[in-house]
């Protein structure tokens, strides 16, 4: 099983080669948006969840809650409560850091 810094590299690599591909395709179609800078990269947002699908739990917010804000917080120290989270995830914040 991989360690969490592990994971994260290999997520992080993924996203160094597919978001300027990414961005390019949505330039192309004229869909791409400014953003405000996100407290957490997509990198790590992607993280998150496959911790999540990774982990026992059914239900995001559980996992949110009960784990990456009491045991993980240190790993993200720029991760907010679930509400912010989610409100900000949700609303295409994260795309670009």
């Amino acid at each position: 099983m991989m360690t969490l810094e592990e994971l994260y590299c290999c997520v992080d690599d993924f996203c160094q080669q597919f978001i300027p591909l990414w961005e390019q395709q949505l330039i192309e179609n004229n869909l791409l948006k400014r953003h405000r800078a996100a407290s957490l990269s997509l990198s790590e947002i992607m993280t998150l969840l496959i911790l999540f699908h990774m982990s026992h739990y059914r239900h995001f917010k559980a996992f949110y809650i009960e784990h990456v804000q009491q045991y993980l917080k240190a790993d993200f120290p720029h991760s907010r409560k679930y509400q912010r989270y989610l409100c900000h995830s949700l609303s295409g914040d994260a795309q670009r850091q």
